[in-house]
């Protein structure tokens, strides 16, 4: 696989997670998010440090 289409995979979720933070703070509300996202953030942010 090559380099430049992983990064592209890279950003593409990064853009994705963004959007998703942005209507969930919208829909859920900042607190309830908050704790939402911290959960979920602490094990995504262990799998993007491997891609790196």
């Amino acid at each position: 696989m090559p380099m430049y289409s992983c990064n592209f995979l890279i950003t593409l979720r990064i853009i994705d997670e963004e959007l998703f933070i942005k209507f969930s703070i919208i829909l859920i509300g900042p607190k309830k998010f908050y704790r939402h996202f911290k959960k979920n953030f602490s094990k995504k942010s262990k799998i993007s440090v491997v891609y790196k």
